[in-house]
């Protein structure tokens, strides 16, 4: 599949009843996984856990399927990586 391909529709989703559910292009999904970063920048490490939690309400909504968002959170779990040590904060900018 090329990169530009039109999203595809894939015959059931994951914990749903044969829910069709469409795949983002990649281009898409980089898009959107660097405007959610620069997101979760803007509302700071105190309001991060708040906000992601408001951001997944919401489209839970717009997804409006139970078993296809409890299925998303578990696949969010899985193999849920530990941040990496260039994400840590430096040493020397620590008080």
């Amino acid at each position: 599949m090329s990169r530009t391909a039109a999203p595809k529709a894939n015959s059931t989703a994951a914990g749903g009843e044969g829910t069709p559910v469409t795949t983002l292009s990649l281009e898409a999904r980089d898009r959107l996984y660097a405007e959610c970063a620069r997101a979760i920048s803007e509302a700071g490490a105190e309001r991060e856990s708040l906000f992601l939690a408001r951001l997944a309400l919401l489209l839970f909504e717009q997804l409006g399927d139970e078993a296809r968002c409890r299925a998303a959170l578990a696949e969010a779990l899985r193999d849920l990586p530990l941040p990496s040590l260039s994400a840590a904060p430096d040493v020397a900018d620590t008080p």
